[in-house]
């Protein structure tokens, strides 16, 4: 599974397998927020199931202190704590204004720099600390709207949903004196601890998950029914146990008798002891009476084949005679994935050569076929009245048409991973000019166009989107909806000012033109470039050479047409900005793409 491509076509898609590995890996639930992803929701669960855990933990202690002392204890047990105590979203963000706004001087310059510094910070796309400083009032105001209040609707006009950034974080760590951890996908975790000089140590811990600006709180352990194999009335292998007197047990059988809901843990039997223990001390599943009898079942209702199956169905994970020992959330399981997984890829990639005729075999006959992926369906608005309110930019200065650099339309943009789909297949595979959709050269759009200042990538431009910016762009080529598209689709007119506002892992973009005012949906190829960063020469001795298109660093592409099936990840296209549209079929792999900005942010 090549996670990083998958990423590319859907930050969501990879936000679960991030969540899913972390769920089995730590035998924890993973929260899930309303709405999805939301980073000021997912915090707050987090703390409160932070505090929840302390209160336990202090609870546990004064009756083993009372019980020591012969007193008796009126703390009660950890099932006095309720699911609602702990801090709301209300208290993160007057925690996070009060604290920004008494900051003046050096301090508020270097809380300025470390949020521009901060892929997850709404500053993170400016470029100087004046203008950071220009936008810093409406900035803490905007902090002031929870994200009830941008559910229903309940804010002014030019206000939006201030993301979480790792300066926040921080603040917090601070303020609750918590541990927090953000865990993400592909990178190394980070861990906020108050500060140094703060009186209090961290007294609770909370873990978020975050990817792509999507959030979710990592919560208690994994309850007993959501469980793939039962443990309870089974026979365990313990894993390593705390040093100290129970260290003796490690690795030792134990049954589990039961599960305490109060504390959160499974209470074993050890001989003739019994002791509590969390579920990651529990390394395997050595044997299950409910188990072993359907297993004996289906011996007697369904032969030797029956036997086979259940018997390979009621494996509990790492049991396989292979990778037995190894369960599938261990880090070694994950190595192993890894390896398989480079070695698969480096097959495919051997064979779309082949396919492609740069292999020692020429391609198939199938593989010369031209493949084609129509639009999906277009996505419908959501949240109109919301949406509209949170696309309108901040009060900023005006934007001065002077400083903008003098280039030609042909200038271009950044780097995404953006899975669209493209257009409708031509009606064959183009060999010349004159068989090709050809795009209309730059050098004709019309006079008032627009003049491009500089190029951003697809990556950043989503991520500005998802909090609430919009981006004023260039349309790079024009783009007609075919018939029985969605009301909702918008035409693109070549060298058209686009304010972006919102993207779909679909492959589409929302957005409205600067002039006319009319607002829909457009695939997202037709609104980016692709920039050349790998070379590539079409194999001469290959019979169908001239359907490849060569690249050269540096080079632009517009892209027409995608394909699928054994040539995904291939695609058609035309240079784009030159003296020549030449055109041909090209591997995505080679280029990025990127959007051209028509106004500074």
């Amino acid at each position: 599974m090549d996670t990083r491509r998958i990423d590319g076509v859907g930050s969501v898609l990879t936000f679960d397998l991030l969540k899913t590995w972390y769920r089995d890996a730590l035998y924890c639930d993973v929260g899930r927020t309303d709405p999805p992803g939301c980073p000021w929701m997912s915090l707050t669960w987090a703390l409160r199931r932070a505090k929840q855990e302390r209160l336990r933990e202090e609870a546990a202690s004064a009756v083993a202190a009372a019980a020591q002392t012969g007193a008796e204890s009126d703390c009660g047990s950890a099932e006095n704590v309720q699911e609602g105590d702990g801090p709301t979203e209300q208290d993160l963000r007057r925690c996070l204004v009060d604290t920004y706004a008494r900051a003046l001087g050096q301090t508020l310059q270097s809380i300025l720099k470390a949020k521009m510094e901060d892929p997850l910070s709404f500053f993170h796309s400016f470029r100087t600390l004046s203008s950071a400083y220009r936008h810093w009032a409406w900035y803490l105001y905007c902090l002031t709207f929870e994200v009830l209040d941008f559910a229903r609707g309940a804010v002014e006009e030019g206000v939006i949903n201030m993301p979480l950034d790792t300066v926040d974080l921080q603040v917090l760590a601070s303020a609750f004196s918590t541990q927090i951890t953000l865990s993400r996908l592909m990178e190394e975790p980070l861990r906020f601890l108050p500060d140094v000089d703060h009186p209090r140590q961290a007294t609770q811990r909370a873990h978020v998950l975050c990817h792509r600006g999507l959030w979710s709180p990592m919560l208690g352990p994994t309850r007993p029914e959501n469980e793939v194999l039962p443990l309870v009335n089974g026979i365990i292998e313990l894993g390593r146990l705390p040093l100290g007197p129970l260290a003796a047990l490690s690795q030792k059988t134990a049954v589990v008798k039961g599960y305490d809901r109060s504390n959160e843990c499974y209470v074993v039997c050890v001989g003739q002891l019994d002791l509590p223990v969390d579920r990651l001390q529990i390394k395997n599943i050595v044997f299950h009476d409910r188990v072993a009898s359907e297993s004996w079942r289906g011996h007697v209702e369904g032969g030797d084949e029956r036997d086979r199956e259940m018997r390979h169905s009621s494996l509990a994970p790492g049991e396989a005679a292979l990778l037995r020992g190894v369960p599938d959330g261990a880090i070694e399981f994950q190595l192993l994935h890894e390896l398989v997984r480079r070695q698969a890829r480096a097959k495919l990639e051997a064979m779309l050569q082949e396919l492609a005729g740069r292999g020692t075999h020429g391609p198939s006959h199938a593989a010369s076929q031209r493949h084609s992926t129509a639009h999906g369906p277009v996505p419908e608005p959501v949240r109109q009245e919301l949406l509209s309110q949170l696309c309108k930019p901040p009060t900023a200065p005006s934007w001065q048409p002077a400083q903008r650099p003098s280039e030609a339309v042909g200038a271009a943009v950044g780097t995404a991973a953006e899975g669209a789909t493209g257009a409708e297949a031509p009606a064959r595979m183009p060999t010349d000019p004159e068989g090709s959709a050809v795009m209309p050269s730059p050098a004709t759009a019309t006079a008032t166009a627009p003049a491009p200042l500089r190029r951003m990538s697809m990556d950043q431009a989503r991520l500005l989107m998802s909090t609430g910016r919009q981006i004023a762009v260039i349309a790079p080529q024009e783009w007609i909806p075919p018939e029985g598209s969605s009301s909702s689709s918008m035409a693109l007119r070549l060298g058209a000012e686009i304010v972006l506002r919102r993207h779909a892992d679909s492959g589409w973009l929302f957005g409205a033109e600067a002039s006319s005012g009319s607002e829909g949906w457009f695939p997202t190829d037709r609104l980016t470039i692709w920039e050349v960063h790998q070379a590539f020469a079409p194999d001469p001795q290959s019979g169908n050479s001239a359907l490849f298109l060569s690249l050269q660093v540096g080079e632009t592409i517009a892209v027409h047409q995608r394909y699928s099936d054994e040539w995904q990840g291939w695609g058609w296209g035309q240079r784009w900005g030159g003296a020549t549209v030449e055109g041909g079929v090209f591997h995505f792999s080679h280029t990025s793409p990127h959007v051209i900005l028509s106004r500074e942010l």
